[in-house]
């Protein structure tokens, strides 16, 4: 294979398994979890299933939303969501997740999710939430 090729390759692997390209479509009795934060840290978030759900949540107090596939945001407070962690997925600014029933950007603004029933919730950077 030629080096052009091969890097060619490579370039097309990595883009296809970055946040930005990510489309999922959950099996009925998978469970499974994709984990992500803003740049500097200011949010993390989590897809899980069964059911499937975004929850999203401000380290620095436990601030917590989470966002299922048909219904209206849920907010509290989690004292485990009070931490920062280390391996997970940086979502960029002006990139995007879509799990074909639940999407989020990240701005720098803030992270916007949306369900399929066009609820959602907007959480801003450092402070700040809308839920819609």
């Amino acid at each position: 294979m030629k080096l052009a090729s091969l890097l060619f390759a490579i370039a097309a692997l990595a883009f296809f398994a970055t946040p930005t390209a990510l489309s999922l479509a959950p099996a009925a009795s998978a469970h499974f979890g994709t984990f992500w934060k803003t740049p500097g840290e200011a949010a993390y978030c989590r897809l899980l299933a069964a059911p499937v759900r975004v929850t999203c949540w401000t380290p620095n107090d436990g601030f917590t939303i989470t966002l299922y596939t048909t219904r209206r945001p849920e907010v509290f407070y989690y004292p485990g969501h009070r931490d920062y962690y280390r391996a997970v997925g940086l979502l960029p600014f002006n990139a995007g997740v879509d799990y074909n029933v639940i999407s989020c950007w990240s701005r720098r603004t803030g992270l916007t999710c949306t369900n399929a029933a066009s609820h959602g919730f907007w959480l801003g950077r450092y402070h700040g939430f809308r839920i819609f």
